[in-house]
């Protein structure tokens, strides 16, 4: 989810601020809205930027949004609680919450062995496992306790010494007082092959405590998830400036892109990447520093399990600057399915299947278009009143066959709701770089 997005998101939220958020999550927003533009810390004259990953900004709206924050991935069942809860299965919450390249990692049996518990404060968090593709680094954890709520960002030690990198997080309440997460972190510089990891988290919802990991043992496992690095080398001029694609990291579990930008504006284009099957690959967002007009960045997408033979990267721009101006489409649900809502040019959704639930209602989804990865996300369900009945603690999932989970509040099915959607323009690609990869 780009800023564009991002806004859209919000502005609904605050909106729909009158049905009832309580004011610590409000206060929370307000505060963390402040910090969401891109940090830069300057050492040894050299700046770094980070952006905020779009996972985190999708579940982050609405949840009081920290730098790590607990979005939901799946609708989970008793007994994938139960399992969760009493299996100390090594590669259970890369299973069951991860994207698809963290469960292929689990079924191979790649990830590291941890199991480590600490308790304070009536807390108990424990790290189950961690996989280090020789890209990115994940940290699959629980945590069990009364007051359980947001993780708070951890401070991360590689051999005593903190790195740059960038954070997301997914995972969900699987049962009462009991939370299973992933957390990913993207290096902004290569990590060797092997190295001791320290984690250690501050705050757990509202309660400090100290629940710290020391020097736990890591090892790349690229080797065991068929890594490769291309360097294409490939320079193409933008206005007055240019774009390189210096080297591409593969493997089963993640791609990363390295780029230059020399004399590039860094909010101004977006990146989308698909293979030559035409699909569109899931954004992890990207990080990236540099000094005067260059700048190196990384960017990280989760494959798709087709084997392409070349990869597309488009340079979007991002054509919508002010979301508040953005015209909305609503659609009267009657209870007939499918029902299809247009965003202009921007594509459309169709809504398959609607399950009212005891505890909250899920809308299935497909979007049509060719920018899935953002517009696909600009979706809610409204309520006469128009109140968005989105639950802005859980986040809208992709799932494997490439349709959408939509999570919302429970709602009455005699109830009348509304199909919202926004117009949105077409996809305008500035750059295309196609590359080989086999």
């Amino acid at each position: 989810m780009d800023d564009r997005v991002f806004d859209i998101e919000l502005m609904n939220m605050m909106k729909d601020n009158k049905t009832g958020i309580p004011q610590v999550v409000s206060d929370r927003i307000g505060k963390t809205l402040a910090s969401l533009e891109d940090k830069e810390i300057t050492k040894k004259k050299v700046k770094f930027r980070f952006a905020v990953p779009k996972k985190l900004k999708q579940a982050g709206i609405a949840a009081a949004i920290a730098i790590i924050v607990l979005t939901v991935s799946a609708a989970v069942s008793p007994s994938i609680a139960n399992a969760v809860t009493d299996m100390p299965v090594i590669g259970s919450v890369f299973k069951l919450f991860g994207d698809m390249g963290l469960k292929l990692a689990s079924d191979r049996g790649v990830s590291s062995f941890v199991a480590q518990t600490k308790r304070d404060k009536n807390i108990r968090f424990t790290i189950k496992d961690i996989l280090y593709d020789g890209s990115r680094l994940s940290i699959g954890y629980t945590m069990e306790g009364d007051s359980i709520g947001e993780l708070g960002r951890p401070d991360l030690l590689i051999d005593g010494k903190e790195f740059n990198c960038s954070t997301s997080g997914q995972g969900s309440l699987v049962a009462k007082n009991c939370y299973a997460g992933i957390l990913n972190i993207n290096p902004t510089s290569e990590l060797p092959k092997s190295f001791k990891l320290s984690v250690y988290v501050n705050k757990i919802g509202t309660v400090e405590g100290k629940w710290e990991f020391k020097n736990i043992e890591v090892k790349s496992t690229a080797n065991k998830l068929n890594a490769k690095v291309i360097t294409p080398m490939i320079t193409k001029p933008l206005g007055d400036g240019s774009i390189t694609i210096d080297k591409i990291y593969i493997s089963d579990s993640t791609i990363k892109v390295y780029i230059t930008r020399c004399n590039i504006p860094g909010n101004k284009y977006t990146y989308q990447l698909s293979d030559n099957y035409g699909k569109v690959l899931v954004s992890m967002g990207w990080s990236g520093g540099g000094y005067d007009n260059i700048e190196n960045m990384e960017c990280t997408f989760i494959p798709s399990k087709n084997k392409p033979e070349y990869l597309v990267l488009r340079l979007l721009e991002n054509k919508i600057e002010k979301p508040e101006t953005a015209k909305e489409v609503k659609v009267d649900f009657t209870g007939n399915l499918p029902v299809t809502i247009s965003q202009g040019q921007g594509g459309e959704i169709s809504v398959n299947k609607i399950e009212y639930l005891n505890d909250k209602t899920l809308v299935h989804y497909t979007y049509k278009g060719n920018d899935p990865d953002r517009n696909s996300h600009v979706f809610w369900v409204e309520d006469e009143a128009g109140n968005n009945l989105k639950n802005y603690a859980k986040s809208i999932v992709r799932n494997e066959d490439d349709s959408y989970t939509l999570e919302c509040e429970p709602i009455d099915k005699n109830k009348k709701i509304k199909i919202v959607t926004m117009e949105l323009p077409n996809i305008q690609s500035e750059i295309e770089f196609k590359i080989p990869i086999r």
